[in-house]
């Protein structure tokens, strides 16, 4: 709208020159692309890291420069009409630049033996002259000029006041959103979403407007509206709002700190997991070494013995003992392979077929190079032909002892198998997997601890988002300072994946009732969740178990809800559970709100200049895309975890009494 009264202005009625003004330097600068772009001769007036790149040529100081490159050209091509009489060796002297003359000139560049002294005067003299160019240059430019676009602030300086008048002057009335946070903006005809970085023309008739935070709306202000042009201060940035503006970066200051703090807190439980795990594995690994040095000994010892042994007993048996020696040998490797360090980096670069290669061939080649080796050694003492003698000493009962390998790999893969315990003892490859599993059992995993105490407060219901809070209040159960009967099986843990089924209960009758069950029991995750879910629900059966405990001991059920939403979230009923989530779960899955109207217009409007509140923001607009019925359906279902709204359900389902708890006296623990 600027733009368009501005090229008015200047092209239809002819008024020139003209002063567009406005508080936002990002405001100015649109205007004078705008007005380049429908061919006004515009100026941008202002410090120049303040100008964005793409109108740099647009400034004052780029006009000056390029006057000043004009006139030298114009100086140049005049001189080389005239002959350019000036020697090259006179140009350098005069100007101070030789070798000798130093910065001001010395000795040999000064005119008439002149001292230091009147070479500074002459210098500075000569500066003055300079600026007085610059001047009379500026100000040529802006009289010429048929806009000039500056910021407020600039406007009431006395270099402007040096032209005689202007013909108009225009201000740019706009709300901008200085703040890294959507902020809401009313000015009369309804609230309008205005995010980071960006712009909301006011009406004219607009008198005041209100302002607040979208993430917090007891963060508000109104706003009046000067509309004398000669204030210049019709355009309210939310950075000049006063108690508005510090409140709002009090808020993103205490949304930085949440952040970072959990960030903080992620990367120390990460640090400390990592710790344990692998103080864990060097000592696992250490007895895994020294018992492989043991066995190796013994191997080695035993070979020797049994050697000697055949070699001086049973030298009829040296063949077989050979085979069945590369034998054992090849089997012991291929269990060890994964610690063989070679082995491993072929492996990793050409894959598992060549290092089975690799081994195989190298097994044949160790098998059968110092078997005939020992066939030829036998038929040198024996006075036949040498070929015939070969083929008369070589018997294939030497290679019966072969049969060791497929017996030890069957062996192999049978205790790897079905055998983890004894695996983890004798395979080191296994070892620091089962070392990780036990760090995320002691780490991790939680199944419940619920303490002695009539009215002792036991958490029974913990909303998994808040991962900080939970690690803090895990920590202070297994110390034996907090009850709890929640439970956390993640994957990777044992009992991860399990199913439970249903018993077959009276009072659950309604349960398996209920629902359409293919398979012949129906296991929790069914009323749960509607459907089998890969986590599986032998969770559930050990909640039960640790919530009944709690009962029996007279403690007093503690339910934990989002931070600012105790009491909300709740299911109908523990019959409906299953059924709002699968609407919960599809709901959700609408993908094609980022491809609606109103998604697009949020884009068009800077939603992505958000950063921590991207995700947040995205969320209000998919519910305020959806229908009526559903937006209030999943604004109802906040409040609690999925798991959470069954846990509660059941409780009301059984009768037990619980209390509701805000988890925000957890957050910063």
């Amino acid at each position: 709208v600027s733009v368009q009264i501005l090229h008015f202005w200047t092209k239809i009625l002819g008024m020139t020159p003209v002063l567009a003004t406005s508080d936002s330097n990002v405001a100015v600068d649109n205007i004078c692309e705008g007005l380049r772009s429908r061919g006004v001769k515009a100026v941008r007036v202002g410090r120049p890291e303040k100008v964005r790149s793409v109108i740099e040529d647009m400034t004052l100081e780029a006009e000056v420069k390029r006057l000043k490159e004009q006139e030298a050209a114009d100086r140049s091509g005049k001189g080389d009409a005239d002959g350019n009489l000036e020697a090259p060796g006179q140009r350098g002297l005069v100007g101070g630049k030789g070798k000798a003359g130093g910065k001001f000139g010395g000795k040999s560049g000064m005119k008439g033996g002149e001292d230091v002294g009147e070479a500074v005067a002459r210098h500075f003299e000569d500066r003055r002259a300079q600026n007085r160019q610059d001047f009379e240059l500026q100000m040529k430019i802006l009289r010429e000029a048929d806009v000039i676009c500056t910021t407020t602030i600039a406007a009431g300086m006395d270099f402007l006041a040096r032209l005689s008048s202007f013909e108009g002057i225009l201000v740019d009335e706009v709300a901008q959103n200085d703040i890294q946070a959507a902020v809401e903006v009313d000015c009369g005809s309804g609230w309008v979403v205005l995010y980071p970085k960006q712009r909301l023309q006011i009406a004219g008739s607009a008198e005041s407007l209100w302002m607040r935070l979208r993430e917090d709306y007891t963060i508000t202000s109104h706003v009046y509206i000067h509309a004398e042009a000669g204030l210049f201060s019709s355009e309210m940035c939310t950075s000049e709002l006063g108690p508005f503006n510090i409140q709002a970066e009090r808020w993103l200051e205490r949304e930085k700190m949440s952040v970072a703090l959990a960030e903080a807190q992620a990367l120390l439980r990460k640090v400390r997991d990592k710790s344990l795990t692998t103080h864990d594995l060097e000592k696992s690994q250490k007895v895994c070494q020294r018992r492989l040095l043991i066995f190796l000994l013994l191997y080695m010892v035993l070979t020797l013995a049994l050697s000697g042994l055949t070699m001086h007993f049973a030298p009829e048996l040296t063949l077989k003992g050979w085979v069945a020696f590369c034998s054992v040998t090849a089997v012991f490797t291929w269990t060890m392979r994964h610690i063989n360090k070679p082995l491993v980096h072929l492996e990793k670069r050409y894959g598992t077929g060549a290092s089975l290669v690799l081994m195989w061939s190298s097994f044949l080649f160790f098998l059968l190079g110092p078997y005939v080796l020992l066939i030829g050694r036998i038929c040198q003492d024996i006075q036949h032909d040498f070929w015939e003698c070969m083929m008369a000493v070589a018997d294939i009962t030497d290679f019966i002892p072969l049969c060791i390998l497929p017996v030890g790999l069957t062996i192999h893969w049978f205790v790897r198998k079905f055998h983890g315990k004894l695996a983890v003892q004798l395979y080191p490859d296994l070892l620091e997997r089962h070392v990780a599993q036990r760090a995320l059992e002691n780490c991790i995993v939680f199944h419940g601890r619920v303490l002695e105490g009539m009215g002792r407060g036991c958490v029974c219901s913990w909303p998994g988002k808040y991962a900080p809070a939970w690690d803090a209040m895990v920590r202070s159960s297994k110390k034996g300072n907090t009850s709890a009967a929640v439970v956390f099986l993640p994957e990777g843990s044992q009992l991860f994946g399990l199913h439970d089924s249903i018993p077959d209960d009276d009072d659950l009758k309604d349960l398996t009732g209920s629902w359409v069950i293919v398979e012949q029991s129906a296991c929790w995750c069914v009323p749960l969740y509607g459907e089998r879910k890969p986590w599986g629900c032998k969770w559930w059966t050990k909640w039960i178990a640790n919530v009944e405990e709690a009962v029996r001991q007279g403690a007093k059920l503690e339910v934990y809800f989002f931070a600012n939403s105790k009491g909300k979230g709740k299911a109908q009923s523990f019959g409906t559970c299953g059924s709002e989530h699968l609407r919960r779960e599809a709901l959700w899955r609408r993908r094609e709100f980022q491809s609606s109207a109103l998604f697009q217009d949020a884009l068009r409007s800077g939603l992505e200049e958000l950063s921590k509140g991207y995700s947040r923001e995205k969320d209000r607009l998919f519910l305020d895309w959806l229908p009526p019925d559903d937006r209030q359906f999943l604004r109802d279902s906040q409040g609690l975890g999925e798991s959470q709204k069954a846990e509660v359900a059941w409780l009301e389902r059984k009768g037990y009494p619980y209390e509701e708890v805000d988890v925000k006296k957890w957050l910063y623990m």
